[in-house]
């Protein structure tokens, strides 16, 4: 009798699932892209500039670097009645991808201050002294959202 997929070990063909990889290679990322945006014609200049600000960017000098918020990026915030602090804060892109993306207060203090005067860790540890918590903390929680960011083009590098 035959077994559902579902019943095969995962990797093995009769699952069709892949197995899960064993390595930490790069890998690609697909996200469905959301109709809001209005700027479908400048969207490979977009693609452009962010491979480029990747190409330069690793993981050990991006608190060195400095850094624009995208100029499609605003800021939603959802409060229960009656709290003073809001209970999502929500990065949303205009204009090129249309992604959606909830952080918290202290990741959203960061993306609003990066106007390119400072660089990501100036303003990490600016933050991190507002809500006492210690930089070298902050840092670490923060580097891979910082870095999904930049690569989902919610910080840009300077022009």
């Amino acid at each position: 009798s035959a077994q559902l997929a579902a019943d095969q070990p995962q990797g093995s063909p009769e699952s069709g699932v892949p197995a899960a990889p064993t390595n930490t290679a790069p890998t690609l990322q697909f996200w469905h892209l959301d109709a809001r945006g209005s700027g479908v014609g400048a969207t490979g200049s977009f693609i452009a500039d962010q491979l480029n600000s990747l190409s330069a960017l690793r993981s050990e000098d991006l608190f060195e670097r400095y850094f624009v918020r995208a100029a499609d990026v605003s800021e939603q915030r959802f409060y229960t009645p009656g709290e003073s602090d809001p209970s999502v804060v929500r990065l949303l892109q205009g204009n090129s991808w249309g992604l959606a993306v909830d952080v918290d207060a202290a990741l959203a203090g960061i993306v609003g201050a990066a106007d390119g005067e400072l660089t990501l860790g100036q303003i990490t540890d600016a933050v991190a002294s507002l809500v006492a918590t210690p930089p070298e903390q902050m840092r670490a929680d923060l580097r891979r959202p910082l870095l999904e960011l930049v690569e989902r083009g919610f910080l840009v590098l300077p022009a």
